[in-house]
Order: structure tokens, then C-alpha cells, then sequence
């Protein structure tokens, strides 16, 4: 037909090429030569029947070596800021210690000498008026804080005439409230006209007086008690670790 074109064109084909798969590699490949002293090495050990892991007193015979020589404890309240606490520990039990922070507020601490576990334990301490609870560290210990009725506190008697700072008179004027167990030594503060530190055991469930209505020889004073620290004690489970706000119990 004029005016047509009478060749034609074969149709075009697209052919895609596949990329080849490379070859499988490890991962550990891309780690060969790597630097891996600082790490332990681990391995693979079958589990037994069910998703139950059992590890025996074998497998860590070592780590309980390690920490044989050691203690266990909380602070009464929040738990204290741990440089304030390790520059605590560090200057009053021992500088070669280990500190670490441990679930529901405990601590544990590793002494270099047994000598020095039985030294800790065999004190009443305090951080910032506020005791700490303390026991020696077992494989078998729990962590899990203890309720209790009283406690150790210090306290700071103002007002008493300098003649009446001794282990005597403290111990009359802080009998009218708590239990007297130590003070400081009178001869840190003959020099001072401002107070006498003292340690007593107090009820948690008691309020405690601020001021109290000593006779000196006849004349009635006026003698002022500080608190370095107060128990508070949760309206709701009745413990002295945490108020009422930060209470788990509470709905």
C-alpha cells in the first residue's frame, strides 16, 4: 500500500542480569586479628532437659573465695550518693575497699582483710545521722530490709551548762526519752558553749522531744535536742525505710 512502510522491527527483549550471591562468610571473619585481651572468653554449654539452668557451687567456687571477706547493708532512707559513700567508707573503715551498689538499696563492700570485716561489724555507724544496717556476706544472703522498732540515732543536746557535760548528766537527761548508749568525747567540746553529741536508741513509733525541762540543782532549765536524723515511719506497712508517698503497698 503506497505510503506504508513494509520493513519491521524484531521486538526489543530486556534481559536482567543476576547479581551472583557472595560467598557466606562468619561473622567472627570481620574480627580476625582483633585485639581481645581485655575480654573473657565463654562457651557454649548444651543445656539440659527443659529451660531450667542449674548452676552449681563448683562453678563459682572462685567468685565466693573472692568475696568471702565482705559485707552486706543499706542505709536507713535513700540511698546515699555513691562517691559521698565510697569517700566514707574509704575513710573510715578502710582505703583498700571495693564498693558496689546492689538491687533494693544495697551495698557490698570487699576488704582486703578479714581483720577488717570483724572491725566494721563490731560498731554502730552512721552516714549523715542516718544508720547503717550491716552483716557479713554470705552466698546464702538475702537482700531484704528488716523492719524494725528502734534504732540508733545521734542527737545533739544544747543548753547544758559546761559542769554538766559528762556521761552522768547525758545519760539522766537522754534516759527521759530514749536509751542511752555513747557520746562523744567531753573533751571535744569544753571548748565550745554550743552542744553534746550523743548516740541513743529511740522508739520509731514515738514522738521525739525537742525540748525538755531538766533540774539543775534546783533550778528548773530548758534543754534543746537536735536530731540528726528522724526515723519516718510509713503510715501504711509501718516501716522506717521509705514514707508513705514511696510506699509499695500503697494504692
Amino acid at each position: 500500500m503506497e505510503g506504508a512502510s513494509t520493513s519491521s522491527s524484531p521486538p526489543t527483549v530486556s534481559i536482567e542480569r543476576q547479581t551472583p550471591l557472595s560467598p557466606r562468610h562468619s561473622w567472627r571473619s570481620c574480627f580476625e586479628g582483633s585485639d581481645a585481651t581485655s575480654f573473657i572468653n565463654l562457651q557454649y554449654i548444651p543445656p539440659g532437659e527443659g529451660s531450667k539452668v542449674s548452676i552449681t557451687e563448683e562453678d563459682v567456687a572462685d567468685e565466693i573465695l573472692y568475696w568471702t571477706d565482705s559485707v552486706v547493708g543499706y542505709v536507713m532512707g535513700k540511698r546515699p550518693y555513691y562517691p559521698h559513700f565510697k569517700a566514707f567508707i574509704e575513710k573510715h573503715w578502710s582505703k583498700d575497699v571495693t564498693l558496689v551498689y546492689l538491687k533494693n538499696g544495697f551495698f557490698m563492700v570487699r576488704f582486703q582483710h578479714s581483720d577488717d570485716v570483724q572491725k566494721v561489724l563490731s560498731c554502730i555507724h552512721t552516714f549523715e545521722g542516718r544508720v547503717i544496717i550491716i552483716k557479713k556476706w554470705s552466698k546464702n544472703v538475702i537482700l531484704q530490709r528488716e523492719n524494725f522498732d528502734t534504732l540508733p540515732i545521734w542527737i545533739r543536746v544544747h543548753d547544758l551548762p559546761v559542769h554538766c557535760r559528762n556521761s552522768t548528766s547525758l545519760s539522766k537527761v537522754c534516759s527521759l526519752f530514749s536509751k542511752p548508749i555513747s557520746m562523744d568525747d567531753p573533751a571535744l567540746h569544753r571548748d565550745k558553749d554550743q552542744y553534746v553529741r550523743v548516740m541513743v536508741e529511740v522508739d520509731v513509733h514515738k514522738d521525739l522531744p525537742e525540748d525538755m525541762v531538766v533540774d539543775f540543782h534546783g533550778e528548773d532549765c530548758k534543754v534543746h535536742v537536735e536530731y540528726e536524723w528522724k526515723p519516718i515511719v510509713c503510715s501504711v506497712c509501718k516501716r522506717v525505710d521509705h514514707a508513705v508517698d514511696r510506699c509499695p503497698q500503697r494504692v
